[in-house]
């Protein structure tokens, strides 16, 4: 079965440096997250997610973020990401700005 939603507190783990959420139900992300600035590892794969929240864009140290086994998940076009983590970090943060 697994997770169907996270708790806001987790945003009040401001020194967590990994995050393995895998294999659960979830299909959105708290937005105290945001709060998550040292977050390196970031492990969503096989979750629900059909698009990732825009805010993950403002973890300025993710170094590796997993969603593999996601098929139904809006992603960016390859180029994008063939550039790297900043280049999808910066894609997440605009989608923000999008209605």
């Amino acid at each position: 079965m697994g997770l169907k939603e996270l708790p806001p507190e987790i945003g009040q783990l401001k020194l967590l440096v990994q995050l393995f959420l895998r294999g659960n139900q979830l299909h959105d992300l708290p937005l105290e997250m945001r709060a998550l600035k040292l977050l390196r590892y970031l492990d969503l794969g096989e979750n629900q997610f059909r698009r990732l929240p825009p805010f993950l864009g403002d973890l300025s140290q993710l170094e590796v973020l997993n969603f593999d086994g996601m098929p139904d998940l809006e992603l960016p076009s390859s180029d994008i990401l063939a550039q790297g983590m900043k280049a999808f970090l910066t894609y997440l943060r605009e989608q923000e700005q999008i209605p």
